[in-house]
């Protein structure tokens, strides 16, 4: 090979489509194929912007769930526009006789993605971890108000959780096996006196407003794990002027009853479904430290029977 054909297989010009289309999986990954490795770098970190954003607005401002994902989609698409666009523009820029740098190899364009989506995992599972999940309801226990299949959003912020109050839906560990979580509501905090009749419920003596509505039914497994309907009498209930909707044997003398006083750093956490929930009319007061999060809002909910999607109940508030 002469020295003339060497250098021909050297250059090679650069394609703003392919530029484009590697800036896609990792933005600054089309400057490190048209050889301007520090515009690459310095794309590939202002890819994690949005991460910043979301965790300043959610962690540190303490701002409500909408803003911080909106400000986290709006910085994520500045930055992948302005990375393919420059990129392009890069690209366009380039001699034709553009000499390939040691790094300009198909597998380590590859290598590059694979890392950069290997630590945007890295981050939003230390956000799962602490400061904002979802759980999916695999029980009935919050029925009529919250269904089996719902996925809840859970708010794990320090402060959220040390601010729980009467009414609350919070998601707990269940104190038996210490690692399924459940979701109830806090009807019970510290000192207070809690009786459960067959009447409703009773707060320091003093009986908590509820309103019979009409019969209602779902659908459970049973301990055979077939499915049945189960009918069920609706109390509208309020607590701390908070509404919500409890689900109760249609029989008065089947209701549960409970007696208890909640002891100093513990909470009294109750199904809305009085009938089969798995909550302190079973294991009793549990500790505050056994709350791991506020539940405020259905993400995504899918029907367990049929597996399809139930869109209306998706961005649901929960009161």
């Amino acid at each position: 090979m002469t020295i003339l054909e060497h250098c021909g297989a050297m250059e090679k010009k650069r394609s703003a489509i392919t530029c484009a289309l590697l800036s896609l999986p990792a933005p600054g990954l089309g400057h490190i194929y048209c050889g301007r490795l520090a515009w690459g770098v310095l794309f590939l970190l202002l890819s994690f912007a949005h991460w910043g954003v979301f965790i300043f607005l959610w962690v540190v401002v303490h701002s409500s769930l909408q803003p911080a994902l909106m400000a986290w989609m709006a910085t994520s698409a500045l930055v992948w526009v302005g990375a393919v666009s420059h990129a392009v523009v890069t690209a366009r820029h380039s001699a034709d006789g553009f000499e390939r740098k040691p790094y300009n190899l198909w597998y380590l364009y590859l290598l590059v993605a694979l890392l950069s989506w290997s630590a945007h995992y890295g981050i939003f599972r230390l956000l799962g971890a602490n400061w904002l999940t979802a759980v999916e309801l695999k029980s009935d226990g919050m029925i009529p108000g919250l269904l089996m299949g719902d996925t809840v959003r859970v708010d794990l912020r320090s402060d959220s959780v040390k601010n729980i109050k009467k009414a609350m839906v919070v998601a707990v560990v269940d104190p038996y096996d210490g690692q399924t979580w459940r979701v109830l509501r806090v009807v019970g905090m510290a000192g207070d006196d809690v009786q459960l009749t067959d009447t409703g419920l009773v707060i320091n003596q003093k009986h908590v407003d509820s309103k019979a509505g009409e019969f209602g039914e779902y659908v459970r497994k049973d301990q055979a794990g077939q499915w049945v309907e189960q009918k069920f009498a609706r109390f509208k209930e309020r607590l701390d002027s908070v509404e919500y909707t409890v689900a109760q044997w249609i029989d008065p003398s089947r209701r549960r009853r409970g007696k208890w006083k909640v002891p100093e750093g513990k909470v009294l956490l109750l199904g809305d479904n009085r009938i089969t929930a798995t909550d302190s009319t079973v294991f009793g007061p549990v500790p505050l430290e056994s709350i791991r999060g506020v539940v405020f809002k259905v993400w995504f909910s899918k029907d367990p029977r049929t597996s399809k999607r139930r869109s209306n109940r998706q961005g649901m508030d929960i009161h």
